[in-house]
């Protein structure tokens, strides 16, 4: 048996299906099989989710809880994308963009770091991937390949930014989805076994 419940966390099921295997763990009262199927539910939107068989045995408060972790833990994925004190680098085209061109800059504040010029094309990408952070609150929204190519292909049209964008936006992504994945690991879902 437990080869078993091994074999279907390991597997595609957990990808393809974790909120069904969120119900099958909760109804085996299997506590830290339940938690890792619901942080595999945080790569779907909480709306629109597919109705199958196992959710008829599991009560609507395990139903609820699930929605609520999923709710903490956008709100803690947004403010990573909202919050920039977490990075480190800040030699990277879009903060080093020189062009001369207002439309194509933003400038914020962020906590000690004080004033950022950044590119627009990079600001978008985080003004995006916090929207879609919100629906899907998981390290692999913020490398998702449509969300990527919208904004390597608005970096192409910057004459300074299209040359180190590519190699650096997938680097920085990648460091992106981890402080993501750090920030919801720290969202305890509660299980009722």
């Amino acid at each position: 048996e437990a080869r078993i419940w091994k074999e279907l966390l390991a597997t595609r099921f957990l990808m393809e299906q974790p909120l069904r295997l969120y119900a099958i763990t909760l109804r085996h009262h299997l506590e830290d099989e339940t938690r890792l199927a619901a942080k595999a539910t945080l790569r779907l939107p909480m709306l629109g989710r597919q109705y199958f068989e196992e959710l008829e045995f599991i009560t609507a408060g395990a139903y609820h809880r699930l929605q609520v972790y999923h709710l903490r833990c956008a709100e803690a994925a947004r403010k990573v994308a909202k919050n920039l004190e977490w990075i480190v680098d800040d030699r990277v085209a879009w903060f080093e963009c020189n062009q001369e061109q207002t439309p194509n800059q933003i400038v914020s504040i962020s906590g000690p770091r004080g004033k950022w010029v950044q590119a627009r094309w990079w600001w978008d990408y985080m003004v995006r991937a916090a929207t879609l952070l919100e629906e899907k609150p998981s390290g692999t929204t913020v490398m998702d390949s449509e969300l990527m190519d919208e904004a390597l292909g608005k970096a192409s049209g910057c004459g300074f930014c299209r040359g180190r964008a590519f190699k650096e936006l997938r680097t920085f992504a990648e460091f992106f989805a981890s402080q993501v994945d750090k920030a919801t690991a720290e969202i305890l879902l509660e299980v009722r076994v």
